[in-house]
This record gives structure tokens, sequence and C-alpha cells, in this order.
């Protein structure tokens, strides 16, 4: 679920001024790409104007000014969402290596959207999807992990698991850092691709992770978030 809000200038400075202060996570994505700059973070507020963030490198290919951007802050439990458009960056001069570039971007104007952090999805068309196991009292299948969330997850499935809504299932995984994930849930959605080698797709909500789960698939995450801004970091950059 998420909110779109439209808060007072005075309202969105103290926001941005807190996620300064808690040096928060801020990601950039080139409007109508899948492609972000990641591992910022929100340096300094120009109220009513503009916003500073820092983090980024000199090799990086930046969006040209008047580029419409999305821009993604995560503030505590929550996932601060607002589009904006870029001005020019700050840049030293080419020989002046201590100072990286600030990138800065207008004030924005159009509202912003907040989610639950929990909702938010790993997942693009350039990452591979995790090979994993769903199992019944009776039965297991070699499944796809399309997505995660850290309350649930998509699935591709054979044809020949015929699983009911509601069924209860184990899933299986061995994530990228070698953690080994398991995790009880049960299916809510359920639909059907033709012409795929999976072709049924399944959404499983989690009853409840452990403690190492949790975190597992917490650093899972993260990876996956960082995989996708350093993919960027090429000289295709932000398109």
């Amino acid at each position: 679920m998420s909110e779109l809000i439209f808060p007072s200038d005075q309202e969105l400075e103290t926001m941005l001024r807190e996620a300064k202060e808690l040096r928060a996570s801020v990601s950039l994505r080139a409007m109508g790409t899948n492609r972000m700059l990641g591992d910022l973070r929100l340096s300094g507020v120009e109220p009513g104007v503009a916003m500073h963030l820092t983090g980024a490198k000199r090799r990086d290919q930046f969006p040209v000014e008047g580029t419409t951007v999305t821009l993604s802050i995560i503030l505590g439990d929550q996932v601060v969402t607002l589009d904006t458009n870029v001005f020019a960056p700050l840049v030293a001069t080419e020989g002046d290596t201590l100072f990286p570039p600030i990138l800065r971007l207008a004030w924005p104007r159009l509202g912003i959207e907040l989610k639950r952090r929990r909702d938010m999805r790993v997942a693009s068309a350039d990452q591979k999807p995790l090979v994993g196991t769903l199992k019944t009292p009776d039965q297991s299948w070699e499944v796809k992990v399309l997505n995660l969330t850290e309350t649930g997850m998509g699935l591709a499935l054979p044809a020949s698991a015929n699983l009911p809504l509601r069924q209860r299932v184990v899933v299986e995984t061995t994530l990228p850092s070698g953690a080994f994930f398991s995790t009880h849930g049960e299916i809510r959605h359920l639909m059907h691709m033709e012409g795929d080698a999976l072709p049924t797709r399944a959404g499983v909500v989690f009853w409840g992770l452990p403690g190492e789960g949790q975190e597992a698939l917490r650093r899972f995450i993260q990876d996956r978030r960082t995989d996708r801004s350093e993919s960027l970091r090429t000289p295709e950059g932000l398109d």
C-alpha cells in the first residue's frame, strides 16, 4: 500500500533534514527506465529551491540537466518517493579530487508517495531469479524465486504444481551470499502464463520468519538494491 501526500514546503524541509541527519539511503532513477543510481545520501537542502545529493563518483554518468527523475529515500520503516528534475551538478575543477560531485535536484512540487519499506520488492529484468524448492507435506517442486519482500515472494512453478489458494507451503533457496533461506508461508495469488517453461505464477505470504531468516533476507534485499545501482556505474549510466 502507498499514500500520496502534499506536504507544505516547511513540512517537506523538515522531512528532508531528518533524512540528512539520519544519513538515510537514497536512490535515483531516470523516469521511464529501470536504471538506478544508488548508494547516495542527502547532503543539503535549499528550501523551496533544490536538494543536494552526495555519493556519486566522477566516473558516473549523471542524468542530463532537465531530466525527470524519481528519488527514493529509505526513512525508518517508510520509503519516501518523489518526482523531480535534475539541475546541473556541482563539480569541482578537473584536478581537484578531494571534492566529489554533488547532484542538485529541483525542489519537488507534485507531492510525495509514502510506502511501507517491507512492501518494497527487489527484482529486475537484468537479475537472475533464484532457484529454490517449494514443498507441501507430500510433494516438492523446483521453482524460481522471481521477487522478494520482507513479507512474501513471487514464484514461477511448473504446470504439475497444481496447488490451491491458501495451500500451506515451505520454500527453500540459497541466497547469493551462500546463506540457506527457508520459510513457511501460504499461497495467496495464482495465475497462468502461456508458453513459459514454468507457467504458473504464485504469490506466497510468509507466516513469520525466524530471526536469522529475517536478517538474511534483509541483507539479500539490500545487496540486490546495491547490485542494481552498481550496474549503472558504467559508461551507459542513466539514460
